[in-house]
């Protein structure tokens, strides 16, 4: 799928999006499920000229929409480059977290413990 494609989407087979869309018209009393996005767990209609963003679900009706952004560019794929952006951050804290003074007496410690054990 590339920026300018035509999708034709229906709720038979709750199609889920691949891409951000503008909803061509005439729809056929298209809903989405974009609760993966938003959290909002009613169904939106959707009406010709909506954007219809990736990752969201046909849940009744059917419609033709141009694809506007895919990959990276498309909002779920912002998303993801955040969520993983923020976790490669926590990677980082976590090795300097490592190195207190704290964890360093810990780890002496746990291994007197364990010397102690085998003793």
């Amino acid at each position: 799928i590339v920026v300018g494609d035509i999708l034709s989407v229906n709720s038979h087979a709750l199609a889920s999006i691949p891409a951000d869309c503008v909803l061509l018209g005439p729809a056929s009393d298209l809903k989405m499920d974009e609760s993966t996005l938003t959290g909002e767990s009613d169904p939106v209609k959707k009406k010709p000229g909506d954007v219809i963003l990736s990752g969201t679900n046909a849940v009744q009706g059917s419609g033709k929409m141009v694809v506007i952004a895919v990959g990276v560019n498309s909002v779920a794929g912002k998303i993801r480059a955040r969520v993983y952006e923020s976790a490669d951050h926590e990677d980082e804290l976590e090795g300097e977290d490592s190195s207190t003074p704290l964890f360093t007496k810990l780890d002496l410690i746990a291994k007197q413990i364990g010397i102690a054990g085998t003793v």
